[in-house]
């Protein structure tokens, strides 16, 4: 059942957020492949590398972070989940070769399965088995959705501004420039 301190409302939303990073690193970025074979100078086979360790990061630490957070803590794997995804991306931002982007997105990959495991445990700490379920099942219509509407927006990124903007949105980190036409990520940073 939900805390004192927090609304069902607020809890669903928090967990939906955390869902939402997990959902979106994973396809923001897919329309962006043919710019991304350009700049590394690469094919198609390293740049297809890039998503495929992305998944190996998530189902490696798929294995890993059930039985942490059972040991340790939710909130502390989660924590260390979060710091290898912003670790990760802003990685990938910075990345100056494509074997450099394919470890980062290892990286990243890793970090974000935090997100999708220890949220479902998370809903079946907090809730009875019925409603966790109904809780799963709606997460599991928005993931979807969401999933979907990644690459649309990624694309929609990509040709406005540029292709190390979207992965610079995967972290969520504020700028202190704000968002132009003309933008470069990397300058967000400096």
């Amino acid at each position: 059942m939900p805390t004192s301190r927090m609304s069902e409302r607020t809890i669903r939303f928090l967990i939906l957020m955390i869902f939402l990073a997990a959902a979106m690193e994973t396809d923001i970025y897919l329309p962006a492949f043919p710019d991304m074979m350009a700049a590394f100078n690469t094919d198609e086979t390293m740049i297809q590398r890039v998503l495929s360790f992305n998944f190996l990061g998530i189902c490696l630490a798929s294995l890993i972070y059930g039985p942490l957070s059972d040991a340790i803590g939710r909130r502390k794997v989660l924590n260390i989940g979060y710091g290898f995804f912003i670790a990760g991306s802003l990685g990938c931002v910075f990345a100056d070769t494509i074997e450099m982007l394919i470890f980062w997105r290892f990286l990243q990959g890793f970090g974000s399965a935090a997100c999708m495991i220890i949220g479902a445990a998370m809903v079946f700490d907090l809730y009875k088995e019925e409603k966790a379920a109904e809780i799963v099942s709606d997460l599991n219509s928005l993931v979807v959705s969401i999933i979907a509407f990644a690459p649309m927006l990624g694309g929609w990124i990509n040709y406005q501004l540029d292709t190390p903007t979207t992965l610079c949105l995967l972290p969520y980190l504020p700028s202190r420039r704000g968002l132009s036409a003309s933008l470069n990520c990397r300058n967000l940073f400096l």
